[in-house]
Parts: structure tokens; sequence; C-alpha cells
């Protein structure tokens, strides 16, 4: 691997309370957590119609409890790794596609769908399973 080269991590979560420990982990195993680029597609319960214009600028700036009670158990988890999570999302390290759990068509669709968050990158690693 060049110097500079980035990795995406490709991860499909339904409904999944281990989704930010995995993605932490992720990071904070990684020699360069800085080349790390993490694809999510979130398949969560989304938000009512009224809430729906509100959606990007609620992501774009940081993660709603909604969403991260979703995808963690905020009980059981350190407070810094929300502000992590948050914190990636706004260097662009994670790059989130939301979907209402009730429209998912499987994972090889939602891995499809994933793709699309790729940019300019070398490396690509898929799991189907979260590995802390």
């Amino acid at each position: 691997m060049g110097e500079g080269d980035t990795i995406f991590v490709s991860i499909v979560s339904f409904r999944d309370q281990e989704t930010l420990p995995t993605i932490i982990s992720i990071f904070q195993k990684a020699r360069y957590p800085e080349r790390i680029v993490v694809g999510l597609v979130l398949q969560i319960e989304m938000w009512n119609q009224s809430q729906e214009d509100e959606k990007e600028e609620e992501i774009g700036e940081s993660m709603s409890n909604s969403i991260l009670n979703q995808i963690s158990n905020p009980d059981q988890l350190p407070s810094s790794f929300i502000t992590q999570f948050q914190d990636l999302v706004a260097n662009g390290q994670i790059r989130t596609i939301f979907m209402d759990w009730r429209e998912a068509k499987g994972p090889l669709y939602a891995r499809c769908i994933c793709l699309d968050l790729i940019k300019v990158l070398l490396f690509i690693f898929a799991s189907f399973k979260n590995y802390n």
C-alpha cells in the first residue's frame, strides 16, 4: 500500500446496535486512521415526513440522538465514542446513506448502494458481520 492510499470500508447495518462500536473500533485499531473512509448504509427507523426536510441539515452538523440510539447502546458507550463518530462524519471519513428498514431489500442490494459512496479510492474492505 502506497503512502496516502485510502481504504474504503463498506458497512451495511440493519437496525444493529453494534454499528457505532464497530466503526469506532476500525479507526482505533488502524495504523493510519486518516486513510480510512467508511461507507455506511443505515437501514433504520426513518423520520416522519415533517422531519424529512430537516434531515440533511441535522446529519451534516451532528448525528441526532434518534440515529445514535439505533446504531449503538448509549448507556454502554463512553461519550467520547459519540463525539469521535460525529467528528468522523464532519471530516468526511464516514459517508452515510439512510434507508428505512421496512424498505430494505437485503444485504447485497444495500452493499451495491454503498458503492455509490466510493469516490476515488484504491482499496476496499467489505464485511457482512460486525467486528470489534
